[in-house]
């Protein structure tokens, strides 16, 4: 169990560089539009909603270590194209960039396709929600103190080589981290599914009692929350003209806050149930987002840069608890066998959500949907702030489907996503 935590330690701060900024400033020094960052950043969760599925059928047929380990070389060779693609010229530079992030994205489906899988016959039932609880605690706390580091380095307008060698200490800690990854036992051998047998095992669990709606009701979660780090970000950048190391310190406080929100948050849950959560989470959500909108009615650059901070903070702290709600309520719901496509298709439906919410956000600005500026009271908003405004009025309208969730917390342990 020792080496589960290591090897998800090692990999977080590179998967967390698609919310924390310093990816988003690395293509901003690409001269790269903001749709195509949009479309960029959500590349691991928009191959994810496609392959995670055939994936997971290929883990419980052929092995889900194998699975697993092919999927964090994939990662480190992707990483590794990532960070080298400075070196290009300037018209190879987006080509090197999206090779890597589409190799990267492979590697990351493969992995997420059977890491839950080949934990649960390792992880003892007793003391399921304190490992996991563990795991993401550590893995979360090292994330931040590697991007505080690398935000200390970076000035108002980087190069490019500052961030070359950010990524390439992180391709090593992806390289480092396989040799933990090989130390984890695989208890569940292979042959436990059947490609042959994957449809009708996928419809039996579509059918399963209250599966198929909780599913439904975490896709449009994440239709409309996982966009806004990404909003954030070049809300920060491009119109209130931060810096480079202002944008990733902000980043760095919706990690802050993810670590505050996975611990309060469990406790919440026990105390309460995941429904109440997920209640506070929606008004939370809509309430983060149209303060964050109020950013332009603040015009003292203290009182603005604290503002921002405090609102970053507030929706890490949210994210990450309405994730220990969702996970609590998938771990309770998936049947005993095909553990890899059960617990994927929730992680689909996941995938599937945030990518079409960066989908969105890059479709509404590159086809010029919506008006550039527009004033509201006196202060002026952008066409960020409209996909804000709209995503704020849907989190909120979304109350009503929390009749979609099933209550099994009498069946679900605490087991935050790992």
């Amino acid at each position: 169990m020792r080496n589960a935590i290591l090897s998800q330690s090692f990999a977080a701060s590179s998967f967390l560089v698609f919310s924390n900024g310093i990816l988003l400033v690395y293509m901003t020094a690409f001269e790269i539009s903001s749709a195509r960052i949009f479309l960029y950043l959500s590349m691991p969760t928009l191959v994810g909603a496609f392959l995670q599925l055939p994936f997971a059928v290929v883990a419980d047929r052929f092995g889900k270590k194998l699975i697993g380990l092919t999927g964090t070389i994939f990662q480190a060779v992707g990483f590794g194209l990532i960070a080298a693609a400075g070196w290009g010229s300037l018209a190879l530079r987006e080509s090197f960039l999206v090779a890597g992030l589409i190799v990267y994205s492979f590697g990351f489906t493969l992995f997420a396709a059977s890491w839950f899988a080949l934990l649960s016959p390792i992880v003892p039932q007793s003391i399921r929600g304190r490992f996991f609880g563990r795991m993401r605690f550590c893995w979360q706390l090292v994330a931040i103190i590697v991007t505080g580091v690398c935000a200390l380095f970076l000035t108002e307008s980087s190069p490019i080589g500052a961030y070359q060698a950010i990524l390439g200490l992180l391709t090593l800690a992806l390289i480092a981290r396989i040799w933990f990854y090989l130390r984890v036992p695989e208890r569940e051998r292979s042959g436990l599914g059947s490609i042959r047998r994957a449809w009708p095992v996928l419809g039996e669990l579509l059918r399963a009692e209250g599966f198929a709606s909780f599913n439904a009701y975490v896709f449009l979660l994440m239709l409309f929350t996982a966009g806004c780090p990404f909003l954030f970000g070049l809300i920060e950048k491009r119109v209130m003209g931060w810096g480079d190391n202002r944008v990733v310190w902000m980043g760095n406080m919706i990690m802050v806050g993810s670590i505050v929100g996975f611990y309060l948050g469990g406790k919440a849950i026990d105390s309460f149930g995941s429904k109440r959560v997920f209640l506070v989470c929606h008004f939370g959500f809509a309430a983060v987002i149209f303060l964050f909108m109020g950013r332009a009615f603040v015009h003292h650059p203290l009182h603005l840069i604290l503002i921002v901070g405090a609102l970053n903070f507030l929706f890490g702290l949210i994210y990450a608890t309405s994730s220990i709600a969702i996970s609590t309520e998938m771990m309770g719901l998936i049947p005993h066998h095909n553990k890899s496509l059960s617990t994927s298709i929730t992680m689909v439906l996941m995938h599937g959500g945030a990518a079409m919410s960066g989908l969105i956000c890059s479709s509404s600005v590159k086809l010029g949907l919506l008006a550039e500026q527009w004033t509201f009271h006196g202060a002026t908003l952008y066409d960020y702030d409209s996909i804000l405004l709209a995503y704020g009025v849907m989190i909120a309208l979304l109350v009503v489907t929390l009749g979609l969730v099933p209550s099994v917390l009498s069946k679900a342990q605490w087991v935050p996503r790992g």
